[in-house]
């Protein structure tokens, strides 16, 4: 397979996993059908939050939805570096480790 082809399947895979639209989240890149910004889950694991504490909390994230969101974000570097829940909000402190989900919504987002 070429270049080329790797990086048109690439954007592809990309664009099913992602959205980015200026009428949800002021065009934030999301997890497609979520309103979780792909910034925030790649800065924390980047920053060394386990993936398996990321899936606690986002249930339906795979490892497949974190490559695709690492490829969308290396193809559409944002102006300005997405900052963890940790650097948006200092003052935060862990309550209690208990995992909330949402009601209503257990389908993940397909590939």
């Amino acid at each position: 397979m070429s270049a080329t082809a790797t990086t048109l399947n690439d954007l592809e895979i990309a664009l099913q996993a992602v959205s980015a639209t200026k009428d949800v989240m002021d065009g934030i890149a999301i997890f497609r059908g979520t309103r979780v910004p792909i910034d925030n889950i790649l800065g924390s694991l980047d920053e060394g939050t386990s993936f398996a504490r990321i899936k606690d909390s986002y249930p339906y994230l795979t490892e497949e939805l974190i490559s695709a969101a690492r490829i969308y974000a290396r193809l559409f570097p944002n102006r300005e570096r997405g900052r963890s829940i940790a650097e948006r909000y200092p003052d935060w402190q862990v309550k209690s480790r208990k995992i909330l989900h949402t009601a209503g919504n257990d389908d993940p987002p397909r590939l």
